[in-house]
C-alpha cells in the first residue's frame, strides 16, 4: 500500500490507469506502483516492480558514495506498461511527445511518470527490464529532485546516467562465445554506477575515433541526434568518465552548478553550451587528459 500519497501522486496514478485502460494489473509497494495493460501477465508486472525498486536502491547507494545529496525519503515512482505499439504511440502523440515515436520507453518530462512498451514483437531481442530500468533512472532523477526539471541538464547527462545503470537489470546468461578478459570479469571502474555496459563500450569503440568531444557536448541531441546510437555511446562514455574524474567530484560539482543555474539564474546560452563551457573551464589545462580518459573507455 502506498504510504501517504500526495494529491500529485494520486493524479499520476489516475493518469496512468486512464492511459493503460481497464482489465490490467496494478501492483505497488510503499513507494512504487506499476500499472500493466491487459494482455500482460502478473509476472511481467511483478518483475517490473522488482526491477524498479532494485535500480532505485542501486542509484541511491551510488549517489551516496559520490556524496551527491539524496532526499531522506525515497520518491514515489509510477510506471505504466503498454502491451502493444498502437496505444503506446497514440499516447506519445496525444501528450506532444510524438518525436519519441519508435522508442521503447519514455519518461514524461511534465507528468513525471514512465511508460514502457512491453510488446515482444516490437522489442525482439531487447530485454524489457533494461528499458524499465533505464526509464526508472530518468524518473528517479526527476522525482528525487536530483535534477529539478528535465531541461535543467543537457540530454547527454540524462541519458549517460541512465546508461550507467540500466544494463544491470539484464539477467541474461553471459555469451559463451565472447572472448577476452571482459567475458569473465566485467569489472566496473571505482565509481561506475554498474558494471561496464558492454553494448555501449562496443558502440563507443567505433564512435570514439570520429567524435569531437567539445562539439558533441555543445550539441542539442533532441533536435540533432547522431545516427546509429552513436549519441548514446558518447553519452555513456562521457558520464562514466565524469564519475571517475577526481573520484566523482567533477560530476558532483557539475550537478550542483546546473541545478543552481536552473533554480536561481538565467543564462542566455543553451544548457548544452553552458555545460560544455563550464566543463572546459573547470578541467582547465587537464582537458586533454580528460578527453583521453573518455576515449579510453573504448578499450573496455
Amino acid at each position: 500500500m502506498i504510504v501517504n500519497p500526495t494529491p500529485n501522486e494520486l493524479r499520476s496514478l489516475d493518469h496512468l490507469k486512464n492511459q493503460i485502460g481497464a482489465g490490467g494489473n496494478t501492483i505497488n509497494t510503499q513507494n512504487t506502483c506499476v500499472v500493466a495493460a491487459s494482455g500482460l501477465s502478473l509476472r511481467i508486472a511483478e518483475d517490473a516492480l522488482q526491477t524498479i525498486e532494485s535500480i532505485a536502491q542501486k542509484l541511491r547507494d551510488w549517489l551516496e558514495k559520490l556524496d551527491i545529496p539524496t532526499p531522506p525519503k525515497p520518491p514515489f515512482l509510477a510506471v505504466g506498461l503498454f502491451s502493444n505499439k498502437k496505444p503506446y504511440e497514440a499516447y506519445l502523440t496525444k501528450e506532444g511527445l510524438g518525436g519519441l515515436s519508435g522508442s521503447f520507453g519514455v519518461t514524461h518530462p511534465v507528468r513525471w511518470v514512465s511508460l514502457i512498451l512491453c510488446d515482444p514483437g516490437e522489442l525482439k531481442e531487447i530485454n524489457p527490464q533494461v528499458v524499465i530500468a533505464h526509464e526508472s533512472i530518468h524518473l528517479i532523477t526527476l522525482k528525487s529532485r536530483l535534477c529539478p526539471a528535465w531541461d535543467a541538464w543537457p540530454r547527454w547527462l540524462h541519458e549517460g546516467l541512465a546508461l550507467l545503470g540500466d544494463h544491470t537489470a539484464d539477467k541474461s546468461p553471459p555469451n559463451p562465445t565472447q572472448k577476452g578478459p571482459m567475458a569473465k570479469n566485467p569489472a566496473p571502474l571505482a565509481n561506475r554506477f554498474g558494471s561496464t555496459n558492454q553494448d555501449r563500450a562496443k558502440a563507443w569503440k567505433t564512435t570514439s575515433p570520429i567524435l569531437e568531444l567539445n562539439a558533441f557536448l555543445r550539441r542539442d541531441l533532441i533536435k540533432n541526434p547522431l545516427p546509429n546510437h552513436q549519441d548514446y555511446a558518447a553519452c555513456w562514455a562521457i558520464t562514466a568518465a565524469l564519475a571517475e574524474w577526481q573520484n566523482g567530484r567533477l560530476l558532483q560539482s557539475l550537478i550542483h552548478e546546473l541545478n543552481n543555474l536552473h533554480i536561481q539564474f538565467e543564462s542566455p546560452q543553451s544548457i548544452e553550451v553552458f555545460t560544455a563551457d563550464w566543463l572546459k573551464s573547470e578541467i582547465g589545462d587537464q582537458w586533454l587528459d580528460f578527453t583521453k580518459s573518455v576515449r579510453a573507455l573504448a578499450e573496455l
